[in-house]
């Protein structure tokens, strides 16, 4: 059985998702759950939660939430430059 590329002690389980083409398990579920507390963490640090009706400004260009969906959110254009 092939070791964790990335910390080369556990044996692979996983297929490393930087990797494209064929799924071969790579990495072990330490590595695996420690990217993916990584990726969780720096989400939390960028999502910004939006409201309907408030009003943001963009390069310049002020726009008002109009509906929020799990696609996006739907801007209205209020004043531009």
């Amino acid at each position: 059985m092939k070791m964790c590329e990335l910390c080369k002690i556990r044996p692979a389980t996983i297929p490393d998702r930087n990797r494209m083409g064929r799924q071969i398990n790579r990495i072990c579920s330490d590595c695996h759950a420690a990217r993916l507390r990584g990726d969780l963490t720096k989400m939390a640090q960028t999502i910004r939660v939006f409201k309907i009706g408030e009003e943001l400004e963009i390069k310049g260009a002020w726009f008002r939430v109009k509906k929020i969906n799990p696609f996006g959110i739907m801007l209205k254009a209020i004043k531009w430059n």
